[in-house]
């Protein structure tokens, strides 16, 4: 995933307008405590039904059901691991449970999904580690949509935003040119220079331009000449 399609927004998961929220369920996806409570009670019985029918779901997987009458279309009920010291997998467990429910929303072609804190709350799993672990998890997955961080603790939200915003200030865009790569100016402001032509400001959408880019460019017969920051 790209960083500017990822958010960390404080809202109530249960009113969310997306494809799909991730509840973090337990292993019989019956119904618990926590986030899990909440959106089974504003999804309706219905949701309870259709989680019966499911078989229980094993710790870092996910399983799918309508959303009923929750705003989003879909729930994602996915189980993560409770924290019992690190002994047992329980890092790579998590980052599963982040990349199945993300690989649910790949295959039905979903444009948004928002997560609920996983491993948090009654899991215990440490803040920190599981920021970590969650942003690692989406930003290396391959979905192109829009995704969600939905924190409902203070600490969580802190973590969740500091992160993110370490991201974005390491995150410098590079224009391949010719076989070379430029990096951008953190305003992420670039100018392509083109032979036999003006100067003209891109647009980051224009100017992120891989070798496939450069190559069809130079079959259309315009040679760049180098690219620099502003």
């Amino acid at each position: 995933m790209r960083l500017e399609n990822v958010f960390v927004r404080r809202a109530d998961i249960t009113t969310l307008a997306v494809d799909a929220v991730v509840n973090s369920a337990n292993r019989s996806l019956l119904g618990g405590g926590g986030v899990d409570r909440a959106i089974h009670r504003a999804a309706g019985r219905e949701l309870l039904w259709a989680c019966a029918d499911l078989g229980g779901c094993d710790v870092g997987k996910s399983k799918i059901t309508p959303g009923f009458r929750l705003p989003a279309k879909f729930v994602v009920h996915t189980v993560a691991p409770a924290w019992t010291g690190g002994r047992r997998g329980e890092a790579e467990l998590l980052a599963s449970a982040y990349r199945s429910a993300l690989d649910l929303a790949l295959e039905r072609d979903f444009h948004s999904i928002a997560f609920s804190m996983l491993s948090r709350g009654i899991h215990r799993y440490p803040a920190e580690a599981a920021a970590e672990i969650a942003w690692n998890a989406v930003l290396s997955h391959p979905f192109e949509g829009v995704a969600v961080f939905v924190p409902y603790a203070d600490e969580d939200e802190r973590l969740f935003t500091e992160i993110r915003a370490r991201l974005a200030a390491s995150s410098v865009p590079t224009v391949w040119c010719a076989g070379e790569s430029f990096r951008v100016n953190d305003a992420g402001a670039a100018r392509l220079r083109v032979l036999g032509r003006p100067e003209e400001p891109f647009e980051p959408a224009a100017w992120l331009i891989g070798p496939e880019g450069i190559r069809r460019l130079a079959g259309e017969g315009l040679a760049l000449a180098r690219s620099y920051a502003l």
